[in-house]
C-alpha cells in the first residue's frame, strides 16, 4: 500500500509557490490544492499540529487529507489533536473513498480519507421587537421655594445664643505629674495598709497557736503530778 507525501510533488508536476500571504491554490499534477488542504504522509502526527493550525487560524477551515492505511491513521490522529487544541471547532461531513492511481505504469486502488475541520460561524441576531408599553404620565405640582435667611442674620443668631458646652482645657504637664504623684501615693498607701492588715493576722495566728501549745502541755502535766501526790 503505498502513501501520499505530503505535500510534496512528483517530478512529472510543477508547483505555483504563492509569493505573498494570500489564498492562492496550489497546482500538483493535474490535480489543484486549496490553500486550506493539509496532505498527511509518513511523518509523525505532531509534525502536522503546527501547519494545522496555521491553515485553522488563516483561513478557518482546515480540510485534512490522507492516502493509505498509515496515512489515514496519522490523519485521524492529527484531527483529533486539533480539536483539543481548539475547542468548539465544527466537523464536516467526511469523505472517504478509494481512487485510482498509476504507480511505475500499473494502475493501483488506494484508500483515502478527508476530514473538514472549520471554526463556528457566527450566528447574525435578529432585531427584538420591544413593544411599546402604555404609561401613565402623572404631572406633579411644583413645591414652593425654599427662602434661605441672610448671612448677616445667621451669624447674628450664632452669637447671640450660647454655646451648649465648652470643650475642656486639656491638663498641663505640672497637673499631669502631680496627679500621677498622687495616684502612687494612693497605691502605697494601699500596699502599706494591705501589709499591715497580713502581719497583723500573722502576729494573731502566731499567738492563738503558742496559747494551743502551752494548754497542750499543761495537760500532759496534770496527770504526772497528780500521780506524785498519791
Amino acid at each position: 500500500m503505498m502513501s501520499a507525501i505530503v505535500q510534496e510533488a512528483p517530478s512529472t508536476g510543477t508547483v505555483a509557490i504563492p509569493q505573498k500571504e494570500q489564498a492562492t491554490t496550489i497546482t500538483v499534477g493535474n490535480s489543484t490544492i486549496q490553500p486550506h488542504v493539509l496532505l498527511v504522509g509518513k511523518k509523525y502526527a505532531v509534525d502536522y499540529i503546527a501547519p494545522a493550525l496555521f491553515r485553522l487560524g488563516q483561513f478557518g477551515e482546515l480540510l485534512i487529507r490522507a492516502k493509505g492505511s498509515l496515512s489515514i491513521v496519522t490523519a485521524v490522529n492529527v484531527a483529533e489533536m486539533v480539536k483539543r487544541d481548539v475547542p468548539g471547532l465544527e466537523t464536516r461531513p467526511i469523505r472517504v473513498g478509494t481512487e485510482e492511481i498509476l504507480i511505475d505504469g500499473t494502475t493501483r486502488r488506494v484508500s483515502f480519507i478527508e476530514i473538514h475541520l472549520a471554526k463556528p460561524v457566527p450566528q447574525a441576531r435578529l432585531p427584538v421587537a420591544v413593544k411599546a408599553a402604555d404609561i401613565d404620565v402623572v404631572v406633579a405640582t411644583a413645591a414652593p421655594a425654599t427662602v434661605w435667611p441672610e448671612p448677616a442674620a445667621v451669624v447674628a443668631a450664632a452669637l447671640a445664643e450660647p454655646p451648649a458646652s465648652l470643650p475642656l482645657p486639656l491638663p498641663s504637664p505640672a497637673e499631669k505629674l502631680a496627679e500621677a504623684a498622687a495616684k502612687s501615693k494612693r497605691i502605697r498607701k494601699k500596699a502599706s495598709s494591705s501589709a499591715t492588715t497580713t502581719t497583723a493576722a500573722a502576729k494573731k495566728k502566731t499567738a492563738a497557736a503558742a496559747t494551743t501549745r502551752k494548754r497542750a502541755t499543761r495537760k500532759k502535766a496534770s496527770p504526772s503530778s497528780s500521780s506524785s501526790s498519791t
